[in-house]
């Protein structure tokens, strides 16, 4: 099995909402977010050790290519130590990527771009 699983997404919403709600949805799915740097586009966040996984490390990468265009982003989970994952870092992945959508969905409903 893979240490490691990653997405790439296309969110029809600028940039800054787009970093912001990753920052602010981690949290609520268990991660704990180290860093968020806007200059770079990445929001680092981490799962500490538990009984089933010694940790895993998701990193976020968030670009747009002009104002007009939907915002890309890959997310990339990782085990933070191990061989074998066990298939969390694809849900860990997957969990991610349903609960951005319809955050986005909710609280961003006005920044959403025409498509």
């Amino acid at each position: 099995m893979a240490t490691r699983h990653h997405q790439q997404l296309r969110l029809p919403y600028p940039y800054p909402v787009v970093l912001d709600a990753f920052a602010r949805v981690l949290p609520q799915i268990g991660f704990r977010v180290s860093t968020v740097d806007p200059a770079r586009g990445m929001v680092f966040a981490a799962r500490p050790t538990s009984l089933w996984s010694w940790g895993e490390n998701v990193t976020i990468q968030v670009g747009q290519v002009a104002p007009t265009e939907p915002s890309e982003a890959r997310v990339d989970s990782a085990l933070a130590f191990g061989l074998v994952d066990w298939g969390r870092n694809r849900r860990n992945v997957e969990k991610i990527v349903a609960v951005i959508d319809g955050f986005l969905a909710e609280h961003a409903a006005a920044a959403r771009l025409p498509e």
